[in-house]
């Protein structure tokens, strides 16, 4: 299986993939970021777990108070203040973790890119999703934005690990 960083070089006008902790989030500002969530993984890990905490969890009561659930095709904007460069968060669901596919990941990522123009954001940042007994999850979804290219689409955030 291909790395994160092969993935990403694969092409050249590809996003920029880019490892992401606490420390990065809060150093790099971006105005937006599209993060992927499943229905039935809970607590957001990964990337979406990083802003969830920079965000005193403010993704987690969208959840809990049912503003958010995760299902397929869901999408949620939630403004952010405070701590950390992202300013709004698009939410998008990808249903139940045992039904994603590469395709459910690419109408996803088509989605996503259709909602966060619409209000204007033209230097898009994508989250890939996470999920604990799903490892080649991220590298499935950098192949999948890398396969269906955009110019809209500058970085791909993954988990630093």
């Amino acid at each position: 299986m291909p790395s994160l960083a092969d993935t990403a070089a694969s092409t050249s006008s590809a996003p920029r993939v880019r490892p992401c902790d606490l420390a990065v989030f809060d150093a790099v500002p971006t105005p937006a970021i599209g993060l992927f969530c499943f229905a039935d993984v809970r607590p957001l890990g990964g990337v979406a777990g990083y802003v969830d905490w920079r965000a005193l969890g403010a993704l987690s009561r969208c959840i809990i108070g049912g503003l958010f659930s995760g299902r397929r095709d869901e999408t949620l904007l939630v403004p952010l203040f405070g701590r950390g460069g992202v300013r709004r968060v698009f939410l998008f669901g990808l249903g139940p973790l045992g039904a994603c596919d590469e395709a459910v990941l690419g109408q996803a990522c088509t989605q996503a890119l259709a909602v966060m123009r619409r209000p204007g954001v033209q230097h898009v940042v994508l989250a890939a999703p996470s999920a604990p007994l799903k490892l080649q999850l991220e590298t499935q979804f950098v192949g999948v934005v890398h396969a269906r290219p955009h110019r809209d689409v500058v970085e791909v955030w993954v988990e630093k690990t």
